[in-house]
């Protein structure tokens, strides 16, 4: 298990999981997850820059202009490359959903909640 998955696991109650077992990140504070993958997966910025944003040429003529103090192509630079990392971690976790994994965690927070509700309602009861 990778240290994203085991995030996700042990986290599995932040997630909004829909019906088909995919994760809702869109109104999700992702900067641990984004700061797991940054850690542990070699080709991150390389999968973001290759595949997870609108344009690599338009991402390197931002940062060209960056460098050379416009500051607006800066911010709208580092827009796109975050933009590209939640799109890379929201491929993880649709890998996770396609393997049943979100839902499988997701059941068994719900019956390991459930069973805590149970064991606490007796012994107050």
């Amino acid at each position: 298990m990778s240290r994203l998955e085991y995030y996700v696991e042990t986290n599995i109650s932040d997630y909004v999981i829909d019906s088909c077992g995919y994760a809702n990140i869109k109104n999700k504070d992702v900067e641990e997850e984004l700061h797991i993958l940054s850690q542990d997966d070699e080709s991150f910025l390389d999968e973001v820059m290759s595949h997870h944003i609108k344009s690599r040429e338009e991402a390197q003529i931002l940062l060209t202009k960056a460098v050379y103090g416009d500051w607006m192509a800066g911010i709208s630079f580092f827009a796109m490359i975050r933009k590209g990392m939640v799109s890379y971690l929201a491929y993880e976790l649709d890998n996770m959903a396609c393997e049943g994994l979100l839902e499988k965690w997701q059941d068994d927070y719900a019956k390991e909640y459930a069973e805590e509700q149970r064991m606490s309602e007796m012994s107050h009861g």
